[in-house]
């Protein structure tokens, strides 16, 4: 998975060819997250 960028640890990644709507997976440690580009929304979390 490609990584955007990182920042204070957090890594935002996107898969090139994934589903819609656009959204970006953010990760730290264990934590992952999924996060719709527009609106800017949380869709998910696990820890």
């Amino acid at each position: 998975m490609p990584t955007i960028f990182i920042v204070l640890g957090f890594r935002f990644m996107y898969y090139s060819n994934e589903h819609s709507p656009i959204h970006v997976h953010v990760t730290k440690g264990d934590a992952i997250a999924k996060f719709t580009i527009s609106p800017v929304m949380l869709v998910k979390i696990t820890e």
